[in-house]
C-alpha cells in the first residue's frame, strides 16, 4: 500500500475475511466451533490478540460498509495483531 491511505484501507478490508477464516480454523484446532464475539474473545484468551481490534476486523468482514470501524485507522494494530499470530501460530504445539 506504500502508506497511500485509500490502499492502507483496502489491504484491511480485502484480508478481514481471511483472518476470520483463520482465526476459525484454529479455534476448531483447539476444540472450539465459534464465530462473532465468541471468535474474539477467544482470539484475546488463547492467542493473546487485542480483543477490540479482532472485534473491529471481523465486523469488517461480516459488513464492510456498515460495520462503521475505520479500517485506515484500524491497520498498525490491526497489523501487530497479525504479526502476534504469525508468532503464535510458528510455536502453535507448544502452547
Amino acid at each position: 500500500a506504500a502508506g497511500a491511505p485509500r490502499d492502507v484501507v483496502r489491504v484491511v478490508v480485502e484480508s478481514a475475511a481471511e483472518f476470520r477464516a483463520l482465526l476459525s480454523l484454529l479455534s476448531r484446532l483447539d476444540g472450539q466451533r465459534l464465530e462473532g464475539q465468541a471468535l474474539a474473545a477467544w482470539a484475546a484468551g488463547r492467542l493473546q490478540l487485542d480483543a477490540a481490534v479482532v472485534s473491529d476486523v471481523l465486523h469488517i468482514a461480516h459488513d464492510v460498509d456498515g460495520s462503521g470501524v475505520d479500517a485506515g485507522r484500524l491497520f498498525p494494530a490491526y497489523l501487530a495483531a497479525i504479526e502476534q499470530l504469525a508468532r503464535h501460530i510458528d510455536e502453535w504445539p507448544d502452547r
